[in-house]
């Protein structure tokens, strides 16, 4: 069962898939409004931070999974950071690989999570909610992958 948090002062409970809906949220509702401004890759940069270390979040339910996530986030937050230190013409496109790569494994951790569940709570629902938008970014990573090469 998963664990929940009580927000303070009052007695609702999240689950662990409430940290990562907010974040998605935040992009998919904030991106369109910033796309124009300068400095939006960085935007988004802290944006994509927050849904890894949020993913990272959601599937520590199990230490296997926890320990696979942060293996595959790591070079992922490390490609995303390092264009900014350093440029390097392919580092655009590692960092789109070593995301799309993430976002599929946090979709099949998440969807079998989801399956294996018999009770449906609000977590569950919104662990589903998550599931398809990071369908929706791994797909979006792949095209980005497709468009730079």
């Amino acid at each position: 069962m998963s664990k929940e948090i009580t927000i303070p002062f009052t007695k609702i409970c999240v689950g662990r898939f409430f940290f990562l809906l907010i974040a998605l949220f935040f992009l998919l509702v904030f991106y369109p409004f910033i796309e124009g401004l300068i400095g939006i890759r960085l935007l988004i940069d802290i944006f994509v931070t927050l849904i890894l270390l949020s993913a990272i979040y959601a599937v520590s339910y199990k230490r296997q999974t926890f320990y696979i996530a942060l293996f595959i986030a790591f070079p992922t937050l490390i490609a995303h950071w390092y264009s900014y230190l350093v440029t390097v013409p392919y580092s655009l496109l590692a960092a789109k690989i070593f995301t799309a790569i993430f976002f599929a494994f946090m979709v099949v951790i998440i969807l079998n999570y989801l399956f294996q569940e018999k009770k449906i709570t609000a977590d569950i629902i919104a662990g589903a909610i998550c599931a398809y938008f990071l369908i929706g970014m791994m797909w979006a990573s792949f095209f980005a992958i497709l468009e730079i090469v």
